[in-house]
């Protein structure tokens, strides 16, 4: 585990640190909001297929999937357990709480 530290969880608490994002009360929120704008940044820019699925009324726009979980019975075909949301929430969690 400290090898682990060492090569990916110290760069980015440097990096973090070096920013400001690491210091005072609000450090956790701080580092989710950043987190989150990189999720959205990777989902929305990239669109993967496992989260977007095409428009039925434009086939070249992209709309996200809904989540299996949520998701009404005549979605179920298109529906994901890991959608778009998720994308933006993951490393928004990972950046406030295990960083």
């Amino acid at each position: 585990m400290s090898s682990i530290d060492d090569i990916v969880l110290e760069p980015i608490e440097r990096g973090f640190d070096a920013i400001g994002m690491m210091q005072g009360e609000l450090a956790p929120v701080k580092r989710a909001a950043v987190g989150a704008g990189i999720g959205y940044a990777i989902a929305y820019g990239m669109k993967p297929g496992f989260a977007f699925m095409p428009d039925p009324s434009d086939p070249t726009k992209k709309i996200p999937r809904p989540f299996t979980g949520t998701a009404k019975k005549s979605e179920m075909q298109q529906s994901t357990y890991f959608p778009a949301w998720a994308i933006v929430a993951a490393p928004a969690v990972i950046f406030s709480v295990l960083i």
